[in-house]
């Protein structure tokens, strides 16, 4: 079950957005809400409201482009190809340089939370880290992967 999304400089998002599942302790218990295997409670629903163009369908492709990337771009890609050659990503776009885009999602499986996060650019993958949190309430390593080539 996912718990948070969150991501920067991605299509008309500069800045961070995060999306949150977890629900607030102070909400009532209602059926709304699923309880992992360590009490959290996690939002079954959630509404984005907005005008036209203001950004709700560049939301969701941050959870699709995050879907694609971590099943099906290494099938998807050639070595040599670049990641903007996928029709699920694009930095920021009003500006001509924004740097590099984060991803970061957060989610409970049922031997502990996972947080998996992305470093990219158009060309290449800056960092990739995946970490797990279990009874000892501390971030442990399970991979991780940084680019030191220029």
């Amino acid at each position: 079950m996912i718990h948070k999304i969150s991501f920067k400089n991605f299509f008309s998002f500069k800045e961070e957005v995060v999306i949150d599942f977890v629900v607030d302790g102070n909400a009532p218990d209602t059926d709304a809400y699923f309880k992992d295997t360590y009490g959290n409670r996690i939002s079954k629903i959630m509404t984005v409201v907005g005008a036209n163009a203001s950004g709700k369908t560049n939301l969701l492709k941050s959870i699709a482009f995050l879907r694609w990337f971590i099943a099906d771009s290494f099938s998807d890609l050639e070595p040599t190809s670049k990641i903007t050659s996928s029709h699920y990503f694009q930095s920021f776009i009003f500006c001509q340089n924004p740097g590099p885009s984060t991803f970061e999602v957060v989610f409970g499986l049922s031997d502990g939370i996972y947080k998996y996060n992305l470093e990219i650019t158009s060309e290449k993958v800056l960092s990739e880290t995946l970490e797990v949190k279990k009874e000892s309430n501390r971030w442990s390593s399970v991979f991780s992967r940084i680019c030191d080539i220029d």
